[in-house]
């Protein structure tokens, strides 16, 4: 694992730690269909060696515009430690069995969203 990726999780642990109101959430842009840029907040459920996992559902605009152009930019922002991270990749759907795992740590009324969706 890089060093950098390990100052990372430290730092995304320590601001848990410290309750940062950032701790769990990034801001991340996409591209719309005209060229803007669509910035927004989204819960950030992990941090590993080579990826963020985010939970976008299929039917947002931003999954479509992801399908479209899958080039991405998260900013994660820790006011606690007067840090941020700047990290730009592209996006790829999580397989069904990632989501599966997951699905238990979803807030209720997300999971009451979802079905709706």
């Amino acid at each position: 694992m890089s060093a950098i990726i390990e100052q990372l999780q430290a730092d995304h642990t320590a601001a848990n730690a410290q309750q940062d109101p950032n701790a769990n959430v990034c801001f991340f842009a996409t591209v719309d269909e005209t060229g803007l840029p669509q910035v927004r907040t989204l819960v950030l459920r992990d941090i590993s060696e080579t990826a963020l996992t985010l939970f976008i559902n299929a039917s947002s605009p931003k999954w479509q515009q992801l399908l479209k152009q899958p080039r991405c930019q998260a900013v994660l922002w820790y006011p606690s430690l007067q840090i941020q991270y700047r990290l730009t990749g592209r996006a790829e759907a999580l397989a069904s069995q990632t989501i599966k795992a997951n699905w238990h740590k979803r807030p209720m009324r997300a999971k009451i969203l979802d079905y709706f969706y």
